[in-house]
């Protein structure tokens, strides 16, 4: 979506230039944040409560359905709408993220845990590195700048109906999961006792404890990077570098693929280091 908008102000001859101007630009992506924000504490809250498999498909039916309509939003209502409609969407990604962890927090055991975080994580750069060189050619073919969002969006509806059907909250409530694996998920994964599930949230601790502040700062400048990269790299080789739109979305996958590798290549040595011993977990992750 945040790469689709990038396109906006190019014309192809075949659909209405829409000429807005930096700053109207910024805001517009700016403004899904303005929505994330809000639901993010609250949808890992209610994914533990209530389980992961419905909000995740409630909120990613939401987003797809927003993001198909962002061509019509942006011809009827200018950018205004549109940034209207990407709060709201912002508000049904900020439940994604939160739910995912809530789900592999049911589905992994301990030992594959920094695997399958990184692989399932992992999904989102991938995302980004299909989704950059196919808009670059999409918007400079007949069909324009929509069938950006008309394709992604149409992706994110089949995922939806895909996952309501073979999603489950939890190993217990998995119809084809075999005895066994699911006699395995849940005598390693963390967190299965009757104690942790009815603990309540201890707020006060959180929020006056060091470890959790650094993590914090260290998930704002990850995330700063990430997607300035994202909202601002393909405006930045259009307007400074001059390259074309189908170069433009292949170059902008390159910060993304190295960050691919990264967590590929880091979440498997986490693994290797927890499984031998070699450190303690919470020095792995400092590392």
């Amino acid at each position: 979506r945040s790469v689709g908008t990038i396109f906006y102000n190019c014309d192809f001859g075949l659909f209405k230039v829409l000429s807005w101007t930096s700053s109207q630009k910024g805001i517009i992506l700016g403004s899904l944040f303005w929505g994330y924000f809000l639901t993010t504490i609250p949808g890992g809250h209610f994914s533990r409560k209530w389980g992961a498999k419905y909000l995740m498909f409630g909120a990613m039916l939401v987003c797809a359905l927003l993001t198909s309509l962002c061509p019509y939003i942006s011809l009827k209502y200018g950018w205004l709408g549109l940034c209207l409609s990407r709060v709201v969407l912002g508000l049904g990604q900020g439940i994604l993220l939160p739910s995912v962890h809530t789900h592999l927090a049911k589905w992994t055991p301990l030992e594959e845990r920094n695997r399958t975080i990184g692989f399932v994580l992992g999904g989102s750069t991938v995302g980004t590195i299909v989704t950059m060189p196919i808009a670059g050619y999409l918007a400079a073919s007949p069909w324009g700048w929509p069938s950006i969002f008309y394709s992604t969006g149409l992706c994110g509806v089949l995922w939806a109906v895909v996952w309501l059907f073979v999603g489950a909250d939890s190993p217990d409530s998995h119809p084809s999961i075999s005895d066994s694996e699911r006699e395995y998920i849940l005598s390693t994964r963390v967190g299965s006792s009757t104690r942790s599930r009815t603990m309540k949230t201890p707020l006060r601790q959180m929020l006056t404890s060091r470890a959790v502040w650094a993590l914090t700062v260290a998930h704002f400048a990850h995330n700063w990077g990430k997607w300035t990269l994202i909202t601002q790299l393909p405006s930045y080789l259009r307007h400074v570098y001059g390259y074309d739109i189908k170069s433009n979305g292949l170059i902008s996958t390159l910060p993304f693929l190295c960050s691919l590798i990264m967590i590929i290549v880091f979440s498997w040595i986490a693994d290797i280091i927890n499984s031998r011993e070699f450190m303690s977990l919470s020095v792995s992750r400092k590392i």
